[in-house]
């Protein structure tokens, strides 16, 4: 059963538990398939400012823009939502191992 933005369910759940890495995922897959911060704001009706703040985590991801966002690439990629999930599940195991590493240096 999909919600009102047309995103299963579950997959909606997987991304909030894992809400910190929804934006730079967002960033990533936009940047992948070549599309400008302007190219998507002219596509989804939000400001370049809005798109930024997602991406870089000063807004919520997982708000009605980020949903809107989110479903704008999924289109554009050509993924399944279980692709798109599978990918984000990568990203987020590279970003935890990414953190371990630099908390270890700093030790």
């Amino acid at each position: 059963m999909s919600d009102i933005y047309g995103i299963e369910n579950n997959l909606i759940q997987y991304f909030n538990e894992r809400k910190d890495y929804v934006g730079p995922f967002l960033q990533t897959m936009r940047m992948a398939y070549d599309i400008t911060q302007q190219e998507l704001s002219e596509a989804t009706g939000y400001s370049v400012q809005t798109i930024s703040r997602i991406e870089n985590g000063k807004a919520n991801p997982m708000g009605v823009a980020g949903h809107d966002i989110f479903e704008y690439l999924l289109k554009e990629s050509g993924n399944s939502e279980n692709e798109i999930l599978s990918e984000f599940s990568i990203f987020c195991s590279n970003m935890q191992a990414a953190e371990a590493y630099d908390e270890r240096i700093a030790q």
